[in-house]
């Protein structure tokens, strides 16, 4: 009976001391447990600091980086400004210098064009009677040879026929001589001289028929040429801008 009592409290013992060792072990397990939770939870931590720190030096690098490239494409922009720029202001002078150039030959012409119409209202127009003799082109440019006359009417026109010897005499019943004209002018030709004129292309032609002064021709002169009659030529420096056909009637 003692013997079973005593491998009874044995077999007790060994069972409370293996608990025991069991609870030690637990507490072990549960410290080493906490202990690596501590461990990863700073392991974490760490990991968490490296990749917040190599990010900050990432972003640095970035921000840093970016800030050179908009520099340099700051830096080529004012480039390209400047160049942009210089080329506007070329192009600006060569258009100031075509628009002066073209004033200045608008100047010109204007000045040309004051220039003639103040000769051409400074032209002196003389009015010669003549007959046509001869009439003739050259080089597309109508030319007449002209013999000027002189043109008298009235008491003037019998003195200049008395004094060339081509007045009508008659004898009054008191013997007094009396000078007369069949007509009441008198064409005097004291100068047959052979005057070459030119004729202008814009040549006003007045009493003339059969004519316009937009329309003549060679044939038309030689109708005056034909006719004998007497014209009035107005002249400028040897051009004839004007004929007309004197009316003996008037």
């Amino acid at each position: 009976m003692d013997t079973k009592v005593g491998e009874y409290l044995s077999i007790r013992y060994k069972i409370e001391k293996t608990l025991l060792k069991q609870q030690s072990l637990e507490g072990k397990l549960n410290a080493v447990s906490g202990k690596i939770k501590k461990e990863r939870k700073q392991y974490w931590y760490f990991l968490s600091g490296i990749l917040v720190f190599f990010s900050a030096i990432v972003f640095l690098c970035l921000y840093h980086w970016g800030g050179i490239i908009k520099k340099n494409e700051t830096k080529h922009t004012s480039v390209v400004d400047v160049v942009s720029i210089h080329k506007i202001k070329n192009e600006l002078i060569a258009v100031k210098s075509d628009v002066n150039s073209y004033k200045n030959e608008l100047k010109e012409e204007e000045k040309l064009r004051k220039t003639l119409i103040k000769a051409s209202e400074k032209k002196e127009y003389r009015r010669r009677y003549c007959i046509l003799n001869k009439v003739y082109k050259n080089n597309g440019i109508i030319f007449i040879e002209a013999d000027f006359v002189d043109f008298f009417k009235g008491e003037k026109a019998v003195q200049k026929a008395k004094e060339q010897g081509k007045a009508m005499q008659a004898i009054t019943s008191k013997g007094d001589t009396l000078y007369s004209l069949p007509e009441k002018y008198f064409v005097s030709n004291v100068n047959p001289k052979i005057r070459v004129l030119k004729v202008n292309d814009n040549v006003r032609l007045k009493n003339i028929k059969n004519s316009s002064e937009a329309n003549y021709s060679l044939a038309l002169f030689q109708k005056i040429i034909k006719d004998k009659s007497l014209l009035v030529l107005e002249m400028s420096d040897g051009v004839v801008y004007g004929i007309f056909k004197k009316d003996l009637s008037v």
